[in-house]
């Protein structure tokens, strides 16, 4: 036992002689807790960077950039917000590269820009959406689960009122399905629900901009197997309902586009070009 002591003693000493000098050969390894393994691991470059800053509010730019193979997934989003959970749940299991990106900036409300640009396998699918908002739930849930690329991009981007520019762009083959809806409204739900399940290109796109009233551009441009159907539909309206559930279950191109627009009353321009052949 007093072998024991003694022999330790003598390597405290050793230790302490050593730490006297600079500590130059002592590994510092020696004494450091063990690593732990990482969360999660990209083979991108710039994933999930720049986000969640300049925030008043609570969890905005958060679980961004996870899981993607691509470079640039869920990249400046939930920046400079009022509000709570903006610009969260972007930008994560892709292929491709930008999907879910620049997401949730400038808003005074809560969980604009969300849960945008996630399992897909293009580029740029649900970007640029729910920015500068005063509103709650403007530009989410677009360019999820795309096989294209630019699907959802640019919804829901300077609205007064709420749930403008959301649920587009998803689950489509093409590209530019549902994009540059529900901007610069002062309604709710503007250019929603536009440009989904598609298999051709730029359906669903350019409706519900500009308008003062609530509902209108929205339903447009889904389930389609050909080109341009349901767009530029219900816009720069000041009443309810104007070019919406146009261009839905075509096979052809061009159905139920540019109706609904320009429009002082309500339901102008709305159920055209559905299910043709």
């Amino acid at each position: 036992m007093a072998h024991t002591l003694k022999t330790r003693r003598l390597a405290m000493i050793a230790v302490s002689a050593v730490l006297a000098a600079g500590g130059a050969s002592l590994s510092t390894t020696a004494f450091a807790a063990e690593q732990a393994a990482p969360h999660m691991v990209v083979a991108g470059n710039g994933n999930g960077s720049g986000n969640g800053n300049g925030n008043t509010g609570n969890n905005n730019g958060s679980h961004n950039g996870n899981g993607n193979k691509g470079s640039g997934n869920g990249s400046n989003n939930g920046n400079k917000n009022k509000g709570s959970g903006n610009g969260s749940h972007n930008g994560n299991k892709n292929k491709g590269s930008n999907n879910g990106s620049h997401n949730g900036n400038e808003n005074e409300g809560n969980d604009n820009g969300s849960r945008n640009g996630n399992e897909n396998e293009g580029n740029d699918n649900g970007s640029h959406n729910g920015n500068k908002n005063k509103g709650n739930d403007n530009g989410s849930h677009n360019g999820n689960k795309n096989k294209g690329s630019g699907n959802g991009s640019d919804n829901g981007n300077k609205n007064k009122g709420n749930d403008n520019g959301s649920r587009n762009g998803n689950d489509n083959e093409g590209n530019d399905n549902g994009s540059h809806n529900g901007n610069d409204n002062e309604g709710s739900g503007n250019g929603s629900d536009n440009g989904n399940g598609n298999k051709g290109s730029g359906n669903g796109s350019d409706n519900g901009n500009g308008n003062k009233g609530s509902g209108n551009g929205s339903g447009n441009g889904n389930d389609n197997t050909g080109d341009d159907n349901g767009s530029g539909n219900g816009n720069d309206n000041t009443g309810d309902g104007n070019g919406s559930d146009n261009g839905n279950g075509n096979k052809g191109s061009g159905n139920g586009s540019d109706n609904g627009n320009g429009n002082e009353g309500s339901g102008n321009g709305s159920g055209n070009g559905n299910d043709n052949s």
